[in-house]
C-alpha cells in the first residue's frame, strides 16, 4: 500500500487562501459596511457661504465632509454634496445668486459659513478697483438676511443658527450690522485674527497688509495676526510674544 506524500511546506490549499482572503476583505470593507447601514440624522441642516469664488467651495468644505460623514441629508434626503447643497453662491451657474430667502422651511439649523462675499480682484480687502468701481461682486449680510433670520428664530418649532463673525463684519452695512447684533444677541468688536505659519514678506501675510506696512515689516516665523477695521495690526510671535 503506497503512502500518500505529505505536502510540501509552505505551500497553502487554494481553499485556504481564498478563505483568507476573504475574511481580509471583510475586516477592510466592515467599517464602511457599518456606515451605509447607519440611517441617516433626524435633522435638516442649511448651509449658507456668500465666499465661494470657486468650485471648490473651500470655506464650507469641512463641513460639507462633516454632513455628509455623519449622515446630516438634505431636506429631499438625499446626501450633503459640497459643490452643490448650500445657499449662496454657485461660481459658474447661469443664476449664481440664491440668497437666504429661498431656505427650506423645514430646516432645523441654518449654518452661516462665510458672508464676506465674491470679488473681482480676487482679494476681497481691495474695496473699489483702480477704475474707482466697486471690487465687490456679491457679499455682506442684507436686510433680506436679517428679515430670515428674525422670522426663523421667532417660530414656533426648534431652530437654531450657527453663524461665523463676518456674518455682521465687514462689507456688511452698519445700519444691517445693527439689526444683526439684536437678531444674534451678540456684538463684533472690529477685531479679526488669523493663525500664520509664516509672518515673513515673502510669506504668508496678507498682500493687505503687507501694502500697508511693507517698510516697517520685520517679523518671520509662525504667529497670529490681529487686524481691526480701522487697520491698526497686532503680532504675536511663537516663543516672543506667545
Amino acid at each position: 500500500m503506497k503512502r500518500k506524500k505529505p505536502p510540501k511546506p509552505g505551500r497553502m490549499r487554494p481553499l485556504f487562501l481564498v478563505a483568507l482572503l476573504f475574511l481580509l476583505a471583510l475586516v477592510l470593507s466592515l467599517p464602511f459596511v457599518l456606515w451605509l447601514l447607519t440611517p441617516n440624522q433626524d435633522v435638516q441642516v442649511t448651509v449658507y457661504d456668500k465666499s465661494v469664488a470657486t468650485l471648490k467651495a473651500e470655506q464650507h468644505q469641512n463641513l460639507g465632509w462633516f454632513l455628509s460623514h455623519f449622515k446630516v441629508p438634505t431636506q429631499e434626503g438625499e446626501r450633503f454634496r459640497t459643490q452643490k447643497t448650500y445657499l449662496g453662491y454657485h461660481p459658474k451657474s447661469e443664476n449664481p445668486i440664491r440668497d437666504l430667502s429661498s431656505m427650506d422651511e423645514r430646516t432645523d439649523l441654518l449654518y452661516i459659513a462665510d458672508t464676506y462675499g465674491v470679488y473681482k480682484s480676487g482679494e476681497g480687502f481691495l474695496r473699489t478697483l483702480s477704475e474707482g468701481e466697486s471690487n465687490l461682486i456679491w457679499g455682506g449680510s442684507s436686510n433680506s438676511d436679517v428679515q430670515v433670520l428674525r422670522t426663523f428664530l421667532n417660530r414656533e418649532s426648534s431652530s437654531t443658527v450657527v453663524a461665523e463673525y463676518n456674518t455682521f463684519a465687514t462689507p456688511t452695512p452698519s445700519y444691517v450690522q445693527a439689526q444683526m447684533y439684536e437678531v444674534l444677541g451678540t456684538r463684533w468688536t472690529g477685531w479679526t485674527g488669523m493663525y500664520v505659519n509664516d509672518l515673513s514678506k515673502g510669506g504668508e501675510t496678507p498682500a493687505w497688509i503687507m501694502d500697508l506696512y511693507a517698510q516697517n515689516w520685520e517679523f518671520s516665523g509662525s504667529g497670529i495676526l490681529l487686524y481691526n477695521t480701522d487697520d491698526e495690526i497686532v503680532v504675536l510671535r511663537n516663543g516672543i510674544e506667545l
